[in-house]
């Protein structure tokens, strides 16, 4: 069987979070082909799924625009329990500029308080 570049892309980032944590014993979560080829990170986080990537709006037409917007999307998770830690192993795709909403308060502090310990691109 040949693995997709998604696919071996998300065997380097879990082969990553491997060699960084003590003592694992789980084997890693499976995704779908799809999913991992349709989406464009895995993000591994510490003790809550992946929360939300922020960004803000830069161009000609809107200089003046100080929000900020919901850059990224939650496609899957699963976790991972590692010396009583729990550990979510996120797949997530980056949004169309045309999809983008504001993000909320709620989303901030979301944001301000997950804890990434990998974010690798997939595709």
């Amino acid at each position: 069987m040949t693995l997709t570049r998604a696919q071996k892309k998300y065997a380097e980032a879990m082969h990553e979070f491997i060699n960084m944590v003590d003592d694992f014993e789980e084997s890693t979560p499976d995704f779908a082909k799809e999913v991992l080829h349709d989406s464009d990170y895995v993000v591994i986080t510490k003790n809550e799924k992946y929360a939300v990537a922020l960004c803000s709006l830069s161009t000609d037409e809107c200089e003046y625009d100080t929000n900020l917007y919901l850059d990224e999307k939650l496609v899957d998770y699963s976790t991972v329990d590692v010396n009583g830690v729990t550990y979510y192993i996120n797949i997530v795709e980056t949004k169309d500029i045309d999809d983008l909403e504001i993000a909320t308060d709620e989303d901030k502090e979301k944001h301000d308080k997950q804890e990434v310990i990998i974010k690798s691109e997939l595709n």
